[in-house]
């Protein structure tokens, strides 16, 4: 397991230790190196230098993934579509003996 946080995390913020699988982190830096190559390539498109772009750590590229997971997932039901859903289901003779 991998241990991210235990190496003096910054005292000033709430930060809370986690254990990682090993192929958990394998993958969070995968999507930290291609979070990084999108960085330096709008940095490009938006003619600033490319050492202006810093590269995350996990914790940030973990923030991240979490606020993408939200946006896409989670915030998009203001329209409670899953209710809709669930209410058209129940009506449904295929669906209904599942829903009582």
């Amino acid at each position: 397991m991998s241990k991210i946080g235990h190496n003096n995390p910054p005292r000033k913020i709430d930060w809370k230790s986690i254990s990682l699988n090993k192929y958990t982190y394998e993958d969070l830096k995968l999507i930290r190196d291609s979070i990084f190559i999108r960085n330096k390539l709008h940095a490009i498109l938006d003619k600033k230098h490319i050492n202006t772009v810093k590269k995350h750590s996990i914790p940030e590229t973990i923030e991240i993934c979490l606020q993408v997971y939200w946006q896409q997932y989670i915030m998009p039901d203001t329209d409670n579509v899953y209710e809709k859903t669930l209410k058209q289901l129940s009506k449904d003779k295929d669906f209904k003996q599942y829903a009582q």
